[in-house]
């Protein structure tokens, strides 16, 4: 089994370097499978986890932001009750959040941004004024 891997300067980035595909050769069979290996600034899936090098945390941000967004805009106007809503932030997106970010880790300041727009869903659910304290009736994100 061989695996060659040939390095060149990227002509756009001098700093970059470009890894051109490595083939493997299994010899029995003759059978190659080549892998084309990612740029350290990319992010790849493996398992619903993205994973980077370079450890790039905006990627896996954005996808938080819009998985929130995208939930909280769906239940803006359903006639679900704190309750529920609870229910769903806690056994629902709530798991699919932590699985998605179980390599990233981020700072208190980015986890009550992305909290937010749940803590103006639970406000507008509860008929809460907006300027209303995030601690009355708020215990779930605590």
């Amino acid at each position: 089994m061989t695996t060659t891997a040939i390095t060149i300067r990227d002509p756009k980035d001098p700093h970059e370097s470009i890894t051109l595909p490595i083939c493997l050769d299994a010899g029995v069979n003759r059978n190659l499978l080549t892998i084309s290996p990612l740029k350290p600034t990319q992010s790849t899936k493996f398992l619903g986890v993205w994973i980077s090098l370079r450890n790039n945390k905006k990627f896996v941000s954005q996808q938080v932001r819009r998985i929130i967004q995208r939930n909280c805009s769906t239940m803006k106007y359903k006639k679900i009750t704190d309750k529920q809503l609870e229910y769903i932030l806690c056994r629902v997106i709530g798991p699919q959040l932590e699985y998605l970010t179980q390599l990233t880790t981020f700072t208190e300041t980015q986890c009550n941004q992305f909290s937010s727009p749940f803590r103006r869903l639970f406000k507008h659910k509860l008929r809460l004024a907006f300027t209303a304290s995030n601690y009355i009736g708020l215990s779930v994100f605590m």
